[in-house]
């Protein structure tokens, strides 16, 4: 099944600061003194700083998508 979907650069934006908020809340959240803590918060980390190397190489600022880094 096929789908239109309208995407747009603001789109982008708003999934990219969910995936960041939903890092700082795994912080907030998970013991990241066990193994699948660490594990979680580290996975996302590295999927943001993925996310930002790639905007970042498109001469575009990670802070205007919600990435504080």
């Amino acid at each position: 099944m096929s789908r239109d979907w309208n995407f747009s650069e603001e789109t982008l934006k708003a999934i990219v600061a969910r995936i960041y908020q939903r890092l700082e809340e795994n912080k907030a959240e998970l013991d990241v003194t066990t193994d699948y803590g660490l594990g979680v918060v580290d996975g996302m980390e590295q999927v943001i700083d993925m996310i930002k190397n790639d905007l970042e190489g498109r001469n575009l600022r990670a802070s205007d998508y919600g990435i504080k880094l």
